[in-house]
């Protein structure tokens, strides 16, 4: 179970909870690692009037911060894909700045018969086909085009 959930119900029963980083406990540990060593250097770091202790946060907290982090991975994968696309465009000789507006900015027409025609010609064969979810759909392009997707050496 997660520690904020487990001090929040302690906290429910009258407990006095305080949570020590792991970071802050290490160097309380005496020897090798296991349970009984790490729950001692844990009552002792907590014991040190020095020890600072993470605050218990609530639900709404958690799901903030939650939603900060899916947000964060999101905007990382937004940027993989739109240098992957720049670098697939710059092999066939078409160089466009940094930043997804510019990449907006350039019509389809002007990509000619590179990636996007790719793409599309791709998307109508697959939905003039049954297969439904993305999986199969990568399954069905690795099928149909070998030669095309085997790593080139």
């Amino acid at each position: 179970m997660a520690t904020h959930y487990v001090a929040r119900e302690l906290l429910a029963l009258g407990h006095d909870v305080r949570q020590v980083p792991p970071a802050y406990a290490k160097p309380f540990r005496q020897g090798h690692k296991n349970d009984f060593r790490d729950a001692y250097a844990i009552a002792e770091a907590v014991l040190r009037p020095s020890t600072r202790c993470v605050p218990v946060k609530t639900d709404d907290q958690l799901d903030l911060q939650a939603l900060h982090r899916v947000r964060s991975r999101l905007v990382g994968q937004r940027t993989t894909v739109i240098n992957q696309i720049r670098s697939f465009l710059l092999e066939r000789g078409i160089a466009v700045r940094q930043g997804p507006r510019f990449l907006r900015q350039w019509p389809a027409a002007e990509f000619g018969g590179c990636l996007l025609a790719f793409v599309r010609r791709r998307r109508r064969r697959h939905r003039a086909g049954r297969s439904t979810s993305a999986y199969s759909h990568a399954l069905a392009l690795a099928r149909s085009d070998t030669i095309a997707c085997q790593r080139v050496k």
